[in-house]
């Protein structure tokens, strides 16, 4: 698949995610034929395959639509969605069957992991996969040897080794899979152990809350030193961002 072709799929910066602008903005020809361009060429269901990227993309879009002339590609796109999240969700409980931690927050973040599809999943209805997502996001937050099972091995930059992080942003950290767990229960939608993984996400995130004159923050990440000091390295709020 050429560059060309890939940036077509983003959906921050390709023509799906154009394509989605002029469906909310009720433009039908333009963003049928911003789809006709990100789907030119065949579309992922590759390693990079995402909420952001590829099928998953696409039908987070599609969703979107109800144009009898784009039932067919909502289907394709619905199919190659649950591909990748099926095949994802083995991986990562093979991963915690061998008590292992995720290797980078890319396997449950919003942007390219778990959490994400997750979205796409709830947005197209496939009730039964939704709830295999919500399973695997209560196993995640199983506590393993004392830390959240959410740590991730790596370190606090994720192209470095390290002790480990917990990330507590909204793009790739812990808050993702929060608040996908949250709109299940408002959707009605609840599996065992769903609350418990709300609670324990919920004592983390109390735990680490600082206070400032402008109210409350969280650091970004915590490190494994940070833990044993019980106390952040971080002085302050960072920028306002949702990363």
């Amino acid at each position: 698949m050429t560059d060309r072709t890939t940036a077509r799929q983003n959906l921050a910066e390709g023509a799906v995610g154009i394509a989605l602008l002029h469906l909310e903005a009720g433009d039908w020809e333009a963003a049928y034929a911003s789809l006709d361009e990100a789907v030119t060429g065949g579309v992922s269901i590759g390693g990079g395959a995402s909420l952001y990227y590829g099928a998953p993309a696409l039908a987070f879009v599609l969703a979107a639509c109800d144009h009898p002339g784009l039932t067919r590609a909502q289907a394709v796109a619905a199919v190659g969605t649950a591909t990748v999240t099926r095949r994802r969700l083995q991986a990562a409980h093979r991963r915690i069957d061998q008590r292992q931690r995720p290797a980078t927050y890319a396997e449950f973040d919003l942007i390219r992991g778990l959490t994400g599809l997750g979205v796409a999943v709830r947005r197209i209805g496939d009730l039964p996969l939704f709830r295999d997502v919500l399973e695997y996001l209560v196993r995640l937050t199983e506590p393993l040897d004392g830390l959240p099972g959410w740590w991730c091995a790596n370190g606090r930059d994720r192209n470095r080794p390290g002790r480990g992080h917990s990330n507590h942003g909204m793009a790739h950290g812990i808050t993702g899979p929060l608040a996908l767990l949250a709109l299940a229960v408002s959707d009605g939608v609840q599996v065992d152990g769903q609350h418990a993984a709300i609670t324990r996400i919920c004592q983390w995130l109390d735990h680490w809350e600082r206070q400032s004159d402008g109210g409350a923050w969280w650091p970004e990440v915590i490190t494994l030193d940070e833990v044993r000091r019980d106390d952040t390295r971080q002085p302050g709020p960072q920028r306002p961002s949702w990363c």
